[in-house]
Protein backbone atom coordinates (compact mmCIF):
# COMPACT_ATOMS: atom_id res chain seq x y z
CA UNK A 1 0.00 0.00 0.00
CA UNK A 2 2.89 2.43 0.63
CA UNK A 3 5.41 0.38 -0.20
CA UNK A 4 7.08 2.92 -3.00
CA UNK A 5 5.51 5.94 -1.86
CA UNK A 6 8.05 9.00 -1.24
CA UNK A 7 7.96 9.65 2.53
CA UNK A 8 8.22 13.35 3.72
CA UNK A 9 11.07 15.04 4.69
CA UNK A 10 10.99 15.10 9.00
CA UNK A 11 11.10 18.42 10.60
CA UNK A 12 11.76 17.55 14.46
CA UNK A 13 12.12 21.06 16.19
CA UNK A 14 8.73 22.26 14.23
CA UNK A 15 6.68 19.23 15.17
CA UNK A 16 7.48 19.10 18.52
CA UNK A 17 6.15 22.85 18.51
CA UNK A 18 3.02 22.35 16.36
CA UNK A 19 2.11 19.25 18.82
CA UNK A 20 2.16 21.45 22.00
CA UNK A 21 0.25 24.03 20.52
CA UNK A 22 -2.43 21.53 19.32
CA UNK A 23 -2.43 20.03 22.66
CA UNK A 24 -3.69 23.52 24.05
CA UNK A 25 -6.42 23.77 21.50
CA UNK A 26 -7.61 20.05 21.98
CA UNK A 27 -7.56 20.80 25.67
CA UNK A 28 -9.80 23.99 25.19
CA UNK A 29 -12.41 21.92 23.05
CA UNK A 30 -12.59 19.56 25.84
CA UNK A 31 -13.60 22.26 28.00
CA UNK A 32 -15.95 23.96 25.63
CA UNK A 33 -17.14 20.67 25.26
CA UNK A 34 -18.03 20.17 28.70
CA UNK A 35 -19.37 23.59 29.43
CA UNK A 36 -21.88 23.06 26.77
CA UNK A 37 -22.88 19.27 27.53
CA UNK A 38 -25.37 20.77 30.10
CA UNK A 39 -27.69 21.85 27.32
CA UNK A 40 -26.15 20.15 24.05
CA UNK A 41 -25.55 16.34 23.79
CA UNK A 42 -22.84 14.57 21.78
CA UNK A 43 -24.65 14.40 18.87
CA UNK A 44 -25.52 17.91 18.39
CA UNK A 45 -21.74 19.06 19.26
CA UNK A 46 -20.14 16.20 16.53
CA UNK A 47 -22.62 17.99 14.09
CA UNK A 48 -21.80 21.76 15.16
CA UNK A 49 -18.21 20.79 15.53
CA UNK A 50 -17.77 19.29 11.84
CA UNK A 51 -20.02 22.31 10.38
CA UNK A 52 -17.85 24.98 11.91
CA UNK A 53 -14.76 23.05 10.59
CA UNK A 54 -16.28 22.56 7.14
CA UNK A 55 -16.96 26.42 6.99
CA UNK A 56 -13.77 27.54 8.59
CA UNK A 57 -11.90 25.61 5.83
CA UNK A 58 -13.95 26.23 2.69
CA UNK A 59 -13.49 30.56 4.30
CA UNK A 60 -9.90 30.17 4.28
CA UNK A 61 -9.46 28.34 1.10
CA UNK A 62 -11.25 30.83 -1.06
CA UNK A 63 -9.32 33.84 0.85
CA UNK A 64 -5.95 32.35 0.33
CA UNK A 65 -6.28 30.64 -3.00
CA UNK A 66 -9.52 31.66 -4.79
CA UNK A 67 -12.27 29.96 -6.51
CA UNK A 68 -8.86 28.09 -8.22
CA UNK A 69 -8.28 26.20 -4.54
CA UNK A 70 -11.61 25.59 -4.03
CA UNK A 71 -11.82 23.62 -7.39
CA UNK A 72 -8.87 21.54 -6.50
CA UNK A 73 -9.80 21.14 -2.92
CA UNK A 74 -11.33 17.73 -3.45
CA UNK A 75 -9.14 16.46 -6.16
CA UNK A 76 -7.71 12.94 -5.25
CA UNK A 77 -6.81 9.61 -6.28
CA UNK A 78 -6.93 8.05 -2.96
CA UNK A 79 -10.61 8.49 -2.20
CA UNK A 80 -10.73 4.89 -0.41
CA UNK A 81 -7.71 6.22 1.91
CA UNK A 82 -9.42 9.14 2.26
CA UNK A 83 -12.87 7.11 3.29
CA UNK A 84 -10.88 4.77 6.23
CA UNK A 85 -9.57 8.58 7.51
CA UNK A 86 -13.00 9.79 7.67
CA UNK A 87 -14.86 7.65 8.98
CA UNK A 88 -12.25 6.92 11.45
CA UNK A 89 -12.00 10.22 12.24
CA UNK A 90 -15.60 10.76 12.86
CA UNK A 91 -16.13 7.71 14.91
CA UNK A 92 -13.51 8.76 17.37
CA UNK A 93 -14.09 12.65 17.73
CA UNK A 94 -17.66 11.12 18.97
CA UNK A 95 -16.52 8.45 20.82
CA UNK A 96 -14.54 11.19 22.70
CA UNK A 97 -17.56 13.96 23.10
CA UNK A 98 -19.59 10.71 24.51
CA UNK A 99 -16.69 10.64 26.71
CA UNK A 100 -16.27 13.98 27.84
CA UNK A 101 -20.16 14.19 28.40
CA UNK A 102 -20.21 11.04 30.93
CA UNK A 103 -16.66 11.26 32.45
CA UNK A 104 -14.60 14.06 34.06
CA UNK A 105 -12.25 16.33 31.28
CA UNK A 106 -9.07 15.00 32.45
CA UNK A 107 -9.86 10.84 32.40
CA UNK A 108 -11.79 10.89 29.19
CA UNK A 109 -9.00 12.69 27.22
CA UNK A 110 -6.42 10.77 28.67
CA UNK A 111 -8.06 7.27 27.53
CA UNK A 112 -9.28 8.93 23.88
CA UNK A 113 -5.57 10.42 24.06
CA UNK A 114 -3.78 6.38 24.33
CA UNK A 115 -4.06 5.90 20.49
CA UNK A 116 -0.19 6.34 20.03
CA UNK A 117 -0.29 2.78 22.06
CA UNK A 118 -2.37 1.29 19.16
CA UNK A 119 -0.55 2.78 16.20
CA UNK A 120 1.89 -0.60 15.77
CA UNK A 121 -0.57 -3.11 16.35
CA UNK A 122 -2.65 -1.51 13.98
CA UNK A 123 0.06 -0.74 11.43
CA UNK A 124 0.88 -3.95 11.59
CA UNK A 125 -2.68 -5.99 10.91
CA UNK A 126 -3.51 -2.79 8.16
CA UNK A 127 -0.64 -1.30 6.02
CA UNK A 128 1.54 -5.09 7.21
CA UNK A 129 4.25 -3.08 8.91
CA UNK A 130 6.35 -5.27 10.31
CA UNK A 131 5.84 -5.23 14.53
CA UNK A 132 9.60 -4.51 16.33
CA UNK A 133 9.12 -6.87 19.61
CA UNK A 134 10.98 -4.64 21.74
CA UNK A 135 8.06 -2.47 21.00
CA UNK A 136 6.14 -4.56 23.61
CA UNK A 137 7.85 -2.62 26.61
CA UNK A 138 6.32 0.30 25.59
CA UNK A 139 3.16 -1.05 25.07
CA UNK A 140 3.51 -2.91 27.97
CA UNK A 141 3.78 -0.21 29.95
CA UNK A 142 1.09 1.99 28.55
CA UNK A 143 -1.72 -1.14 28.42
CA UNK A 144 -0.83 -0.98 32.56
CA UNK A 145 -1.63 2.28 32.91
CA UNK A 146 -4.94 2.62 30.96
CA UNK A 147 -6.01 -0.41 33.40
CA UNK A 148 -4.97 1.83 36.55
CA UNK A 149 -7.51 4.75 34.55
CA UNK A 150 -10.28 1.81 34.26
CA UNK A 151 -10.71 0.95 37.43
CA UNK A 152 -10.62 -3.04 37.51
CA UNK A 153 -12.31 -4.09 40.48
CA UNK A 154 -15.28 -1.99 40.81
CA UNK A 155 -17.52 -3.93 38.77
CA UNK A 156 -14.87 -4.64 36.30
CA UNK A 157 -14.29 -1.75 34.10
CA UNK A 158 -16.55 1.80 34.18
CA UNK A 159 -18.53 1.16 30.79
CA UNK A 160 -18.46 5.00 30.54
CA UNK A 161 -14.57 4.63 30.59
CA UNK A 162 -14.78 2.30 27.29
CA UNK A 163 -16.43 4.57 25.27
CA UNK A 164 -13.37 6.93 24.92
CA UNK A 165 -11.19 4.13 24.96
CA UNK A 166 -12.57 3.00 22.19
CA UNK A 167 -12.17 5.99 20.42
CA UNK A 168 -8.41 5.36 20.56
CA UNK A 169 -8.48 2.50 18.60
CA UNK A 170 -10.82 4.57 15.54
CA UNK A 171 -7.91 7.31 16.67
CA UNK A 172 -4.88 5.44 15.71
CA UNK A 173 -6.57 4.19 12.58
CA UNK A 174 -7.35 8.11 11.28
CA UNK A 175 -3.62 8.71 12.44
CA UNK A 176 -1.95 6.41 10.49
CA UNK A 177 -4.57 7.30 7.36
CA UNK A 178 -3.51 11.11 7.72
CA UNK A 179 0.40 10.10 7.35
CA UNK A 180 -0.11 7.41 4.45
CA UNK A 181 -2.50 10.01 2.91
CA UNK A 182 0.43 12.69 3.23
CA UNK A 183 2.34 10.51 0.89
CA UNK A 184 0.16 11.59 -1.86
CA UNK A 185 -2.19 14.48 -0.70
CA UNK A 186 -2.13 18.03 0.15
CA UNK A 187 -3.20 18.87 4.12
CA UNK A 188 -6.26 20.85 2.91
CA UNK A 189 -7.57 17.93 0.62
CA UNK A 190 -7.18 15.15 3.74
CA UNK A 191 -9.17 17.76 5.87
CA UNK A 192 -12.43 18.78 3.05
CA UNK A 193 -12.67 15.20 2.99
CA UNK A 194 -12.70 14.63 6.96
CA UNK A 195 -14.97 18.15 7.68
CA UNK A 196 -17.29 16.72 4.80
CA UNK A 197 -17.88 13.19 5.88
CA UNK A 198 -18.02 14.17 9.65
CA UNK A 199 -20.33 16.68 8.84
CA UNK A 200 -22.45 14.26 6.31
CA UNK A 201 -22.72 11.53 9.03
CA UNK A 202 -23.08 13.87 12.29
CA UNK A 203 -26.29 15.10 10.61
CA UNK A 204 -27.90 11.66 9.76
CA UNK A 205 -27.49 10.70 13.26
CA UNK A 206 -28.33 13.99 14.65
CA UNK A 207 -31.71 14.14 12.20
CA UNK A 208 -32.59 10.22 13.36
CA UNK A 209 -31.80 10.71 17.00
CA UNK A 210 -33.03 13.99 17.39
CA UNK A 211 -36.00 12.77 20.07
CA UNK A 212 -33.16 11.56 22.04
CA UNK A 213 -30.42 14.13 21.82
CA UNK A 214 -30.56 17.04 24.46
CA UNK A 215 -31.12 20.35 22.16
CA UNK A 216 -31.17 23.33 24.86
CA UNK A 217 -30.44 26.08 22.35
CA UNK A 218 -29.10 29.49 24.02
CA UNK A 219 -26.60 31.68 23.16
CA UNK A 220 -24.85 30.42 25.81
CA UNK A 221 -24.71 26.75 24.46
CA UNK A 222 -24.17 27.77 21.05
CA UNK A 223 -21.53 29.84 21.42
CA UNK A 224 -19.58 27.13 23.45
CA UNK A 225 -20.74 24.50 20.60
CA UNK A 226 -19.07 26.98 18.10
CA UNK A 227 -15.75 27.59 20.06
CA UNK A 228 -15.86 23.67 20.21
CA UNK A 229 -15.63 23.84 16.49
CA UNK A 230 -13.06 26.45 16.34
CA UNK A 231 -10.58 25.16 18.97
CA UNK A 232 -11.22 21.90 16.83
CA UNK A 233 -10.48 22.85 13.70
CA UNK A 234 -7.07 25.06 15.02
CA UNK A 235 -6.36 21.54 16.71
CA UNK A 236 -6.78 19.54 13.73
CA UNK A 237 -4.71 21.53 11.15
CA UNK A 238 -2.08 21.71 13.80
CA UNK A 239 -2.21 18.30 14.45
CA UNK A 240 -2.45 17.24 10.60
CA UNK A 241 0.67 19.57 9.65
CA UNK A 242 2.68 17.66 13.08
CA UNK A 243 1.89 14.69 11.37
CA UNK A 244 3.45 15.90 7.84
CA UNK A 245 6.88 16.93 9.60
CA UNK A 246 7.66 13.69 12.03
CA UNK A 247 6.37 10.15 12.48
CA UNK A 248 3.44 9.57 14.73
CA UNK A 249 5.62 7.66 16.87
CA UNK A 250 7.87 10.40 17.55
CA UNK A 251 5.10 12.68 18.44
CA UNK A 252 3.36 10.28 20.45
CA UNK A 253 5.15 11.43 24.10
CA UNK A 254 4.33 15.50 23.48
CA UNK A 255 0.60 14.47 22.66
CA UNK A 256 -0.08 13.45 26.31
CA UNK A 257 0.42 17.11 27.05
CA UNK A 258 -3.19 17.87 26.12
CA UNK A 259 -4.26 15.61 29.72
CA UNK A 260 -2.31 18.32 31.54
CA UNK A 261 -3.73 20.78 29.74
CA UNK A 262 -7.26 19.03 30.64
CA UNK A 263 -6.69 18.58 33.98
CA UNK A 264 -5.44 22.01 34.79
CA UNK A 265 -8.61 23.30 33.28
CA UNK A 266 -10.96 20.57 35.33
CA UNK A 267 -9.12 22.05 38.67
CA UNK A 268 -9.67 25.28 37.98
CA UNK A 269 -12.95 25.28 36.49
CA UNK A 270 -14.70 22.42 38.55
CA UNK A 271 -12.11 22.13 41.31
CA UNK A 272 -11.95 18.01 40.32
CA UNK A 273 -8.63 16.71 41.39
CA UNK A 274 -6.72 13.57 39.75
CA UNK A 275 -7.50 11.36 42.17
CA UNK A 276 -3.99 8.89 42.87
CA UNK A 277 -5.12 5.96 40.17
CA UNK A 278 -5.59 8.03 37.34
CA UNK A 279 -2.54 10.05 37.81
CA UNK A 280 0.06 6.77 38.19
CA UNK A 281 -1.84 5.65 35.17
CA UNK A 282 -0.85 8.65 33.26
CA UNK A 283 2.67 8.73 34.09
CA UNK A 284 2.51 4.85 32.96
CA UNK A 285 1.37 5.66 30.05
CA UNK A 286 3.83 8.59 29.27
CA UNK A 287 6.52 6.05 30.08
CA UNK A 288 5.15 3.76 27.86
CA UNK A 289 5.04 5.78 24.91
CA UNK A 290 8.52 7.16 25.64
CA UNK A 291 9.65 3.68 25.17
CA UNK A 292 8.11 3.49 21.89
CA UNK A 293 9.84 6.52 20.96
CA UNK A 294 13.14 5.64 21.50
CA UNK A 295 12.81 1.45 20.59
CA UNK A 296 12.03 2.18 17.91
CA UNK A 297 14.17 2.06 15.29
CA UNK A 298 15.19 4.48 12.35
CA UNK A 299 13.90 2.62 9.46
CA UNK A 300 10.05 1.95 10.92
CA UNK A 301 8.74 0.61 7.59
CA UNK A 302 10.33 -2.80 7.13
CA UNK A 303 7.50 -4.62 5.56
CA UNK A 304 5.86 -8.18 6.53
CA UNK A 305 6.41 -10.56 3.17
CA UNK A 306 3.40 -12.37 1.93
CA UNK A 307 3.21 -16.31 2.46
CA UNK A 308 3.64 -18.04 -0.71
CA UNK A 309 1.30 -20.72 -1.41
Amino acid sequence: MIHHSTRPKNHFKLAIGLILLADLFCAGQAIFVKMASPYLGANALTFVRCFVNLIILYGWTLFTEGSTGFKTLYSTKALKRHMVRSLSGAGAVYCLYYGLVLMPIGPATLLFFTFPVFIPVIARIWLKVALIHRLWWGIGVSFLGILLILHPGAGLFDIAALIPLFGAILGSIATLSVRVLHHTEKSKTIMAYYFTAGTIISALVLAIFYKQTKTIFTFYSLSMAVLVGIAAAIFQTLFTLSTKHAPTRFLSPFIYGIFIFAALGDYFIWGKLLDFGTLIGFLLICVGAILMAFLYPKNDLVFVSKKKD
